[in-house]
């Protein structure tokens, strides 16, 4: 019995080691300038899942449909909300986007969110899922649930 109690932890053990995935967090203005949170001068993280959704897209690139990703934080140690309270702290009120800063060390800018309906504000790299799959770099605001495109000179998907 307590053999099976002990293989059963490992294996949940295991399990959530396997699917959860960390992040770093870094907090951003609308003018697109970014800084990494950091606590007692060590980098924020979260623990969650990545996700990816399609969304469509109304007025813009012809009514097509865009994808992009998001994380859903399953950490207890913070939630959304206090993530961009501490940016704001930290940083001062511009800096009012916590985002999610690496999925497999890209640099494209993701979101954080429970579901594809409950997104975080902030900027958003997304890809047209027709045509040539060309990425671009809007921003979302969950007040209003809107998404607006943003004209980017260079690499428009990247923070860097």
């Amino acid at each position: 019995m307590i053999k099976n109690l002990i293989l059963i932890s490992i294996i949940l053990f295991f399990e959530k080691s396997i699917y959860a995935d960390n992040t770093y967090v870094f907090c951003a203005t609308e003018e697109r300038k970014w800084e990494w949170l950091k606590v007692d001068n060590k980098y924020v993280s979260v623990s969650g899942d990545w996700n990816e959704t399609e969304i469509s897209l109304k007025n813009f690139h012809n009514n097509k449909s865009f994808y992009f990703l998001y994380f859903k934080i399953i950490d207890n140690t913070f939630n959304l909300k206090q993530l961009e309270t501490e940016c704001q702290k930290k940083f001062g009120n511009d800096y009012i986007f916590a985002q999610p800063g690496n999925y497999r060390f890209d640099n494209n800018w993701n979101l954080f969110g429970s579901n594809k309906d409950n997104l975080g504000s902030g900027f958003v790299s997304y890809c047209l899922t027709s045509g040539n799959n060309t990425c671009y770099l809007g921003i979302y605001n969950s007040l209003i649930k809107e998404f607006h495109p943003k004209q980017m000179n260079n690499r428009p998907n990247t923070r860097f």
